[in-house]
């Protein structure tokens, strides 16, 4: 419920918030083989559009190639949202 508090923040029409947990490079792997590296769920909330994001990044592993994922889904919605 606080990443929901959070999107308040912002004024804009459409809010993405993403929670991202840690887990074990195994899970992580596990994940991506499956496609199943994200779930979302949209929720209306006075009129905007709210969009959560569930993801996990391994805690034991460098940064930079574990984060590509979530970058390349936030550089897909940037796209998406300029063409509406």
């Amino acid at each position: 419920m606080q990443v929901l508090a959070y999107s308040n923040l912002a004024r804009s029409q459409r809010v993405v918030c993403c929670l991202v947990y840690p887990c074990s490079l195994v899970t992580w792997e596990s994940l991506r083989q499956r496609g199943r590296m994200f779930h979302q769920a949209e929720l209306p909330n006075r009129g905007r559009q709210v969009q959560i994001w569930l993801t996990a990044l391994p805690i034991s592993a460098a940064v930079d190639r574990f984060a590509e994922p979530l970058i390349e889904r936030l550089r897909e919605q940037q796209i998406e949202q300029a063409s509406i």
